[in-house]
């Protein structure tokens, strides 16, 4: 599955891009934890790049980058909201 983030808006400058995939980050991450504690059955989530930063960007640009999902799992892997911090 391949998810495209997008940011149209920005509020609050540079700072805001970053939390978008920081958060995108720590979803991953707790997704990660959550597998690993399990006996190796049910979905998994794998994200070769999970972080990816802009540098330094300009309050109102449209910035854009692809996430590839994977559920490498053995059932459905749902994911059912994700927020920037």
């Amino acid at each position: 599955m391949t998810r495209r983030r997008g940011h149209g808006e920005e509020t609050g400058g540079r700072i805001s891009a970053r939390a978008s995939f920081l958060a995108l980050a720590a979803l991953c991450c707790l997704s990660f934890a959550a597998v690993a504690s399990g006996a190796g059955q049910g979905p998994r989530i794998s994200v070769d790049e999970p972080l990816y930063d802009f540098g330094s960007v300009a309050a109102g640009t449209v910035l854009e980058h692809v996430f590839e999902i994977r559920n490498t799992g053995d059932e459905v892997l749902s994911i059912g909201k994700i927020e920037p911090s």
